[in-house]
């Protein structure tokens, strides 16, 4: 009779267990994401932002991050006891991406619930897809980069100006160059004002414009160019001082020099200095 009894005891427990654990599936804690996408610089730290909405007493939610291949790349939890709080909570995780390549990655968000002694996950989780873009360079003074077939270096920068130096021809196989009057980095509009010496030296340039806003041209920036045949100066604000010796050494011995017509006098009267031969032919426009 005992052991009927005991028998009996111990089915109604696990019929208890079984019933109440189905009941328990059906309603486990409520999570909606902020943002299904996001999109954030390489570098920075993320927020991936959720509303909450607890069933239990005890429940986990466990953020994991995986890149494009699929491999975990982050994971964090975070543990309530919401057992008697019926409110719409705000949850928030924080990804530091410091180290992490651009890319796509997923973040999946797993629930779980503390009943009958165990810790159970919820059939379902929540995905948001980030997106980490290359980290937009900082331009301050000093700073180069490349735009076109040019090298350039800021020599200042305020807000949304500043002025570039022509540090650099990128390839000397270019027949052809124009030296731009502005250019726009990242928003920022920059002003051509020098070419650097040496800039575009022993290169096969045949061609070249140079800018309304070049203010300077260093030493031998042009030199041995020798097939060098065209060029046109944009500028007006250049005088003897600002050209570098031998800018033009060694060019072409027949070269056109195209020059403004209300500069022209005084750009024959330095250019002659500056390295062109004495049979280049200069033209006024």
């Amino acid at each position: 009779m005992k052991l009927k009894f005991r028998n009996l005891f111990i089915a109604f427990i696990f019929a208890v267990l079984l019933i109440g654990t189905t009941a328990h599936a059906t309603t486990y804690p409520i999570v909606i994401p902020k943002g299904i996408d996001i999109i954030e610089n390489a570098g920075n730290t993320v927020s991936i932002g959720y509303s909450y909405w607890g069933q239990y007493q005890n429940e986990r939610l466990e953020l994991r991050i995986y890149d494009n291949s699929g491999k975990e790349v982050h994971s964090v939890n975070k543990s309530f006891s919401s057992y008697y709080d019926t409110g719409l909570q705000n949850v928030t995780f924080f990804w530091d991406t410091k180290g992490l390549a651009a890319g796509k990655y997923t973040a999946e968000l797993h629930k779980f619930f503390y009943s009958y002694f165990s810790w159970r996950e919820a059939p379902t989780t929540e995905k948001t897809y980030i997106t980490l873009k290359e980290k937009p360079k900082e331009y301050k003074k000093g700073t180069t980069f490349i735009s076109g077939k040019l090298e350039y270096k800021i020599t200042s920068v305020s807000e949304r100006k500043g002025t570039v130096q022509v540090q650099a021809l990128t390839n000397p196989v270019y027949t052809s160059l124009n030296i731009p009057a502005t250019i726009t980095k990242n928003g920022i509009t920059f002003k051509v004002t020098s070419i650097a010496k040496e800039a575009c030296n022993f290169s096969d340039l045949k061609k070249v414009v140079i800018g309304e806003n070049v203010k300077y041209i260093g030493k031998k920036a042009f030199y041995y160019c020798d097939d060098l045949k065209t060029v046109i100066f944009n500028t007006k604000q250049l005088d003897g001082s600002k050209v570098g010796s031998t800018a033009f050494g060694k060019t072409y011995s027949k070269a056109r020099v195209s020059i403004p017509a209300s500069v022209y006098d005084s750009y024959v009267s330095f250019l002659k200095t500056k390295g062109f031969a004495s049979t280049v032919r200069y033209e006024k426009r």
